[in-house]
């Protein structure tokens, strides 16, 4: 019956991507105009007056309607319009490419067939996909050299720093309870088509999370794991990797084994006690810990307190002395599978992310190419 329902699903949306691709495509400049225009136009207005408004009558504006700071704005204007207009070289590309292009009489002074317009989002595309690999690239080949090249601690031994850890979660840190496997540590709740509502509707992709903090016993003793941090994301495989890839450095929550499918878009996934753990987190102090604690009831595993956000520009490398959002220092990762399955998780992510880059500089060139190459 799901298989019948997909199949009239792709049947269905077969005539809107048709649709799309003879009369959209064609015109992704205009879009791409209203991107630069709201962007560097209409937002900058619309900060100022928000600024005006704040200074004048603070109690009209709503908590999301105030002003962000203008360093923050920039970045993301950028980094949107750079991405916009790598999609609008891919649009254009495929578009030219089925059609051709028409060089012929007044056509080639019309604002949607003119020639600087293919080559300046070509610019972006290629643009966007050098810094995306530079940038996003290193962040995964970080998660993975965390994991491959940090020996497994023992809780026992465990130390401030940058460490790894293997054992069982327990909800209590008395190792001589018995493990209630019905008690979740982690729960996700993800609907392909968002769980989250807000008044302008229900944003895209959205899900709920429930994250308590969970105890890691290995046999030699159990240490406290805080996941309770404002960028701590489920890897959902094809998602994560496009959020990464458009600027955004999460820390890892990767579960494999309790994965229900309630239906064809919502799916649950759940870490409960007495299930196997693989982290990689700071060890630190524990602020909550009991004076009179001892060993590894003394700390914590976290995300490290100093790491900066995950949501950084992705044009931070043509910053002098900017260093990235987040560094390999920074990495968190809590998996219910083996070292070498999340290891292998994360290579493939790795070489996804790469494969996009790669993939959108070469769609970009060849935009130039069939634009250079048309006959005027």
């Amino acid at each position: 019956m799901m298989r019948i329902f997909k199949m009239l699903f792709f049947l269905c949306a077969t005539p809107v991507v048709l649709y799309m691709l003879v009369f959209i495509l064609p015109a992704m400049p205009v879009f791409f105009g209203l991107a630069v225009l709201t962007g560097f136009v209409i937002g900058p207005l619309l900060q100022l007056s928000a600024r005006w408004i704040e200074r004048v009558a603070p109690q009209v504006l709503e908590a999301d309607e105030k002003f962000i700071a203008w360093p923050e704005y920039w970045s993301g204007t950028f980094r949107n319009v750079l991405a916009f207009g790598a999609v609008a070289a891919v649009a254009r590309l495929i578009f030219w490419s089925t059609y051709g292009r028409p060089f012929v009489g007044k056509d080639t002074r019309f604002f949607l067939f003119a020639v600087e317009v293919d080559y300046l989002m070509a610019a972006c595309g290629l643009l966007y996909a050098l810094l995306s690999f530079l940038q996003e690239g290193r962040w995964f080949h970080a998660q993975v050299l965390a994991i491959r090249n940090l020996p497994t601690s023992k809780v026992a031994s465990a130390a401030p720093g940058l460490t790894e850890l293997s054992g069982i979660v327990r909800m209590h840190p008395e190792r001589t309870r018995p493990v209630d496997p019905s008690r979740n540590a982690l729960s996700f709740l993800w609907d392909l088509f968002g769980t989250k509502r807000t008044r302008d509707g229900v944003v895209l992709g959205s899900y709920d999370k429930k994250l308590s903090g969970f105890y890691l016993d290995d046999g030699t003793g159990a240490i406290l794991v805080n996941p309770d941090h404002p960028d701590v994301e489920l890897r959902r495989p094809f998602l994560s990797v496009l959020g990464n890839w458009f600027g955004n450095r999460f820390f890892e929550i990767i579960l494999t084994r309790r994965v229900e499918r309630l239906s064809w878009h919502r799916r649950r996934y759940e870490l409960r006690e007495g299930d196997r753990v693989h982290v990689v987190g700071t060890v630190d102090i524990d602020p909550h810990a009991p004076p009179d604690a001892s060993g590894p009831g003394r700390f914590v595993v976290r995300p490290r307190r100093e790491a900066r956000s995950g949501r950084g520009s992705i044009l931070q490398f043509l910053v002098p002395g900017k260093q990235p959002s987040r560094t390999a220092h920074d990495v968190f990762i809590i998996s219910d599978a083996d070292e070498s399955k999340a290891q292998d998780l994360l290579w493939k992510a790795f070489l996804f992310s790469a494969g996009l880059s790669l993939t959108l500089a070469a769609l970009s060139a060849a935009l130039i190419i069939v634009v250079r190459s048309a006959p005027r």
